[in-house]
């Protein structure tokens, strides 16, 4: 079992549980302009460089300059092509998705920022068992996010997935208190290890929606993944009762109530459903 918690307003959390559907945001649209924006330079060895930059060419059909290797000395021809890799890791950042969500649902900060100051709830659900009743899919990949106190460099000319997994998954050490873990959804790619669109949605796991007149994606949640919500400390009633009808659909689930503790952090409370 592997629960982790996903911080909800309270018309989020309604929309969450009565679809048992969980939006996937891009990864264009993270609140951080550093996030997924590290320092990216060509930072390989000459040969190693000219190597990628051949692949690349290849991949797209071009052809290589006859005079490469003088090109490799050319620093407006090396910028030139820095501006354009980094056009083409935006439109990237654009077309994928991350899952985000975070190891505790005791953080007040993470309750303020990111459940309407308190009113809100918090999911815990299951990514192991997320998807594990449809086709027999195993656990969503989830990543701990790392927290350097200096600002990541990576090679530009680097774009295997597992690197630009590494580069969605370090952000800056300021967020370090949301105990974040992170998936990375991307639209298609033979190393995604299931987490890709094409697959997910052949599969019926995933599916494209209107959302604010943007095409995004939503991930189904089998509900017997959702096993906790957590009403926040200043949570209305009239929002409780709403939750507490569409619990009966959620034969795993319990139900707590935040409560304040002698620490800085809160205490959870069970309640009867």
């Amino acid at each position: 079992m592997n629960i982790l918690y996903k911080y909800c307003g309270c018309r989020g959390a309604l929309k969450i549980l009565s679809s048992l559907e969980l939006k996937l945001p891009y990864i264009s649209d993270v609140n951080d302009p550093y996030d997924g924006s590290p320092v990216l330079e060509f930072m390989g060895t000459r040969e190693k460089n000219k190597k990628a930059i051949e692949d690349l060419f290849k991949e797209r059909r071009k052809s290589l300059p006859s005079d490469i290797d003088n090109k490799l000395e050319d620093r407006e021809w090396r910028e030139n092509l820095k501006v354009k890799l980094l056009e083409t890791f935006r439109r990237w950042k654009e077309e994928n998705c991350v899952l985000c969500v975070s190891r505790t649902a005791k953080n007040p900060a993470m309750w303020a920022h990111y459940a309407s100051s308190h009113q809100g709830v918090v999911i815990g659900i299951d990514y192991d068992a997320a998807l594990a009743s449809k086709n027999g899919r195993g656990p969503i990949p989830m990543r701990k996010v790392d927290y350097p106190e200096e600002r990541q460099k990576t090679d530009i000319l680097d774009r295997r997935l597992e690197k630009r997994i590494k580069i969605f998954t370090t952000k800056a050490n300021y967020w370090k208190y949301e105990d974040e873990m992170r998936c990375i959804f991307v639209k298609e790619d033979i190393d995604a290890t299931g987490a890709d669109f094409k697959t997910l949605q052949k599969e019926r796991l995933a599916l494209l929606k209107c959302f604010k007149g943007k095409r995004t994606w939503f991930l189904r949640l089998d509900p017997l993944s959702i096993r906790e919500v957590i009403f926040g400390l200043r949570a209305k009633e009239r929002l409780k009762s709403a939750i507490r009808r569409l619990m009966k659909r959620l034969p795993n689930a319990k139900l707590f109530q935040v409560k304040e503790s002698e620490t800085y952090d809160f205490d959870l409370i069970e309640l009867k459903i």
